[in-house]
């Protein structure tokens, strides 16, 4: 096999002459912990997230002790014209080339080429990067040399660097930090004018590039302004997994009878996340774990979607979209969203439907994982996200994960009494057209009796049906009182099959028999037929 080095690699040992980059506190923080450890330990990982500076880090240690950047590209070039994928010995030639050339090499991403090694089941030489990864530090040791890798996730790597290395992170970006890029980009007179303490509130896990494109954003716009700042996070910088395009749009003063669970919300989620800058001194945290619980129907979900909507970017959904998954990948998107949750603090994240998914046998231990989940939110660094589970009976949800600490807040959604129906009948009987003639509001009062939020708009758009329905057969209209009083009836019947259903003391015209018997295998034969 050949397997060329790049001649490329070797030219990255001489200083730029380009003047180097200005560091912010934290980067210049770690850079003065590199130059210790380069000058004395073999092996040293830094760590940090995407964006971070790693690289800027690097070429300032090449600018003052010289050496060898070896970067993606590099391994991928070394590996070309191999008649299979040969990464890891990509990763050997390069660096082994590299270390008879300087006295320190620096290796970028190899969390990148663990991950395929590790992860890949379709990669023909699974773990052999462990073996290409040890001779490269025994080589590294008796040579005398330094060897520095760059990591985003330390996860990703394969066990061969630990006990053999120094891990040193690098560190989240601060508030000082904020404040050096947004000067470095805008100027420091511009930059003054922008509150960055609300800044780094709304957003305190941006990366370097997100907030350099955000200054880019508005560098030419003289009227930008701290909202400007907030507003542009919220719809272009931060991913939320739910397209609010494709969420109904509803807002809490739209949710009638809600006004108790909305001002909870507001006052335990959504001030401590979205105001916590001023207030500062009183260290506001949202509540961790919130139960929002209640019969079918009682607007639980449209809670979520005002939510969603409140949040934009900081909101994200578990539910059966996910679910629906094969068991192989479901975990790791549910742990994708807390770890996209925890990117984008301070952020909700909204798991539908828990109690049934928690019932669920297709995917074993989701409560196990969710109660691993929940405290690994109570680090200072991921405290500001806050979990909302919605549930019908909260008494089949596991007791270990209502314990106080992990669910700190109840809010039972109930059916709306008189006052709060008379709301939601108003709101819904506002869109009716005048076409539809006049209705006697007293008579669909009466006839909605005990009819939660979610029935009472499906009586209005069946009544809107059944008039249609009339109009196209060339039936002269009825009377809306009577589309109403024939639309509650239906749904109330419907709603009686579903509580017999539920029981188990439903009866139908025909027996059930084997459904492999041979009235059914009839059945089915004519419905493929």
């Amino acid at each position: 096999m050949n397997l060329s080095i790049p001649s490329s690699i070797f030219a990255h040992g001489h200083p730029s002459a380009a003047t180097p980059a200005e560091l912010s506190p934290t980067q210049a923080a770690a850079l003065e912990r590199l130059r210790e450890n380069v000058r004395s330990v073999p092996v040293t990982v830094l760590l940090g997230g995407v964006g971070a500076g790693k690289t800027t880090l690097l070429n300032r240690l090449i600018e003052e002790f010289g050496g060898i950047r070896i970067a993606c590209r590099d391994v991928l070039q070394a590996a070309e014209g191999a008649n299979h994928p040969a990464y890891e010995e990509g990763l050997h030639r390069v660096v082994d080339a590299a270390l008879d050339k300087a006295d320190i090499v620096f290796v970028e991403d190899l969390d990148l080429f663990c991950f395929t090694n590790k992860f890949a089941m379709a990669y023909p030489r699974p773990y052999y990067l462990n073996t290409t990864l040890q001779a490269l530090l025994e080589t590294a040791r008796a040579k005398g040399k330094r060897l520095v890798f760059t990591v985003t996730d330390r996860l990703k790597l394969v066990p061969q660097l630990d006990g053999r290395a120094v891990f040193l992170p690098l560190g989240a970006l601060t508030p000082d930090d904020y404040s050096f890029f947004l000067e470095r980009n805008l100027g420091v007179e511009r930059a003054r004018q922008l509150d960055v303490k609300r800044i780094f509130s709304f957003a305190s896990k941006l990366s370097v590039y997100q907030l350099n494109e955000v200054c880019a954003l508005i560098r030419d716009d003289a009227a930008a302004n701290d909202q400007t700042v907030l507003d542009l996070l919220d719809t272009r910088m931060l991913s939320s997994n739910v397209s609010l395009g494709e969420v109904a749009k509803v807002d809490f003063s739209n949710l009638k009878g809600f006004k108790e669970i909305a001002e909870k919300l507001q006052t335990f989620i959504v001030n401590p996340m979205m105001f916590d800058s001023r207030f500062a001194d009183l260290g506001l945290m949202p509540k961790k774990g919130i139960l929002l619980y209640g019969p079918p129907g009682t607007g639980k979900t449209s809670v979520g979607r005002a939510l969603a909507h409140r949040m934009k970017g900081k909101f994200f959904m578990i539910d059966g979209t996910i679910f629906s998954e094969s068991p192989d990948s479901f975990y790791p998107k549910v742990r994708n969203v807390f770890d996209q949750a925890k990117l984008s603090t301070p952020s909700v994240i909204f798991i539908d439907d828990a109690d049934v998914l928690m019932q669920s046998e297709r995917v074993h231990g989701l409560n196990r994982y969710l109660l691993t989940m929940l405290d690994g939110l109570e680090t200072e660094t991921a405290g500001k996200v806050a979990v909302i589970l919605t549930a019908m009976d909260p008494n089949q949800m596991p007791a270990a994960l209502l314990r106080a600490g992990r669910v700190e807040l109840w809010l039972e959604t109930k059916l709306p009494d008189a006052r709060a129906r008379q709301e939601i009948l108003d709101s819904n009987l506002a869109k009716l057209p005048e076409r539809l003639g006049a209705y006697d509001v007293e008579r669909v009062k009466a006839a909605t009796e005990g009819f939660n939020a979610a029935d009472i708009s499906r009586v209005v758009a069946d009544v809107k049906a059944l008039y249609v329905a009339d109009v196209i057969r060339d039936i002269k209209p009825a009377t809306l009182d009577s589309y109403f009083d024939r639309a509650a009836e239906e749904i109330r019947r419907t709603k009686e099959l579903i509580a017999s259903a539920q029981a188990g003391t439903l009866e139908t015209s025909e027996p059930r028999g084997n459904f492999y018997g041979p009235k059914s295998r009839k059945r089915v034969d004519q419905t493929v037929v």
